[in-house]
């Protein structure tokens, strides 16, 4: 499973930017494989904190999906 934080704060959205662009993505949320027995919330906090330095708690999902390539679902 792949988690991703939309942190908004004060109508901004914080975007990092990759060190080595995946495809076209040079910009992105902050997000990253969930660790064994990890829930989605608490990858994307983690994620958040490990790649852009902020604390958050994670309100909602937004949604799954299953992936184009892997056909894999959350």
């Amino acid at each position: 499973m792949i988690a991703g934080a939309v942190i908004v704060r004060a109508g901004r959205v914080l975007l990092i930017r990759r060190s080595a662009p995946a495809a076209s993505l040079l910009w992105t949320f902050p997000s990253g494989k969930a660790e064994p027995g990890e829930t989605a919330h608490h990858a994307a906090a983690r994620e958040a904190l490990e790649e852009a330095g902020v604390v958050v708690e994670p309100v909602s999902l937004l949604g799954e999906r299953v992936h184009p390539a892997t056909e894999v679902c959350p």
